[in-house]
């Protein structure tokens, strides 16, 4: 994961301060299909992020909470109206691996607000 952000820290050129952070009861490793699955969205989000948000600050957290394990990448860049028509930017690619892993993905924004993608996925698929 510290790579993934090392190589979008570079991407940007310093336009945004990028941080990391991960509760420590997520787990050090998972299976190397649903890691390549998580990364995939972040790497999403981190490229929107880098491309339409003209944000100073966006942030990837991993965590815990019951029996799911989440991923968040928030941004408090120009954020846009979710139901619009451009708001579709990877959002089908990032809904299509959230169902893979049977998760849900939340997408929150709004014009001048940043924005947060959020995905839930239960903890078992860490592992399976």
């Amino acid at each position: 994961m510290g790579s993934l952000v090392d190589l979008n820290r570079r991407m940007a050129r310093r336009a945004y301060e990028l941080k990391l952070s991960i509760e420590e009861a997520f787990p050090d490793s998972v299976t190397a299909q649903t890691g390549q699955e998580i990364l995939s969205v972040i790497q999403e989000a981190l490229t929107n992020a880098r491309r339409h948000a003209s944000a100073s600050h966006v942030s990837v957290r991993l965590g815990t909470e019951g029996e799911y394990a989440w991923a968040e990448v928030a941004d408090d860049g120009r954020g846009f109206e979710p139901g619009a028509e451009h708001a579709g930017i990877g959002s089908h690619s990032l809904r299509q691996r959230a169902h893979e892993l049977d998760g849900e993905l939340i997408v929150d924004s709004a014009p001048g607000a940043g924005t947060r993608i959020w995905l839930r996925i239960p903890k078992e698929k860490l592992y399976l």
